[in-house]
């Protein structure tokens, strides 16, 4: 193999790999810094059964929202500008619902800013405040809890890895084989030696 489809080879498969291995594409955290507001789950009180939905917003003019508990609309509203609002979101003892606040327009689409699963921990006699497990089951800041890397991130380092070695293996083989090559036709015969087993 020539230098030249060497080298073309591996300028096809290592930078190929390179893109994949280290992508530049946004985060999912990037985008949510363009929400208009954010939203944080309160510990529920237990008197009600009301999780209290804190919508806060960080953009400079009005704008709309709905929350939902599992699918289902509970209130629809606008979070002022630089201001912030409760809703209260009713979880009945010893149950759990989905709650998603949307960013809504005339503009777009509803847009999803944030969704939590919550848990109303509360004993059945008793008043107060929760147990503690009330966003997402004991993680405090109101997100899941970290279990690693997302598995697509690792697909694409495992692939960018993959092709970048592949590259590196094309180039050196191709840099050991053929040695060298015969100027005409091989005349010994292939196979059994002249001489052996006699």
């Amino acid at each position: 193999m020539t230098t030249g489809n060497r080298l073309a080879l591996s300028l096809l498969l290592m930078p190929t790999g390179a893109m994949i291995l280290f992508p530049t594409a946004a985060s999912a955290d990037d985008l949510k810094e363009n929400d208009p507001f954010t939203m944080t789950v309160r510990e529920q009180n237990c008197d009600t059964n009301m999780v209290p939905v804190l919508l806060e917003s960080n953009s400079d003019y009005a704008a709309g929202f709905t929350v939902e508990k599992d699918d289902h609309l509970v209130e629809r509203g606008t979070v002022k500008a630089r201001r912030s609002t409760t809703v209260y979101v009713p979880i009945p003892r010893g149950r759990s619902a989905s709650i998603q606040v949307n960013h809504v327009s005339n503009e777009h689409d509803d847009k999803l800013v944030d969704a939590h699963r919550v848990y109303n921990d509360c004993p059945r006699h008793s008043a107060g405040w929760g147990n503690g497990r009330w966003r997402n089951w004991g993680e405090g800041d109101g997100h899941l809890p970290y279990t690693g890397p997302p598995a697509d991130l690792m697909g694409k380092l495992a692939t960018g890895a993959g092709l970048v070695l592949m590259g590196g293996i094309v180039w050196w083989y191709g840099s050991i084989w053929p040695r060298q090559t015969p100027d005409g036709p091989l005349t010994r015969a292939v196979g059994r030696r002249p001489g052996a087993g006699e």
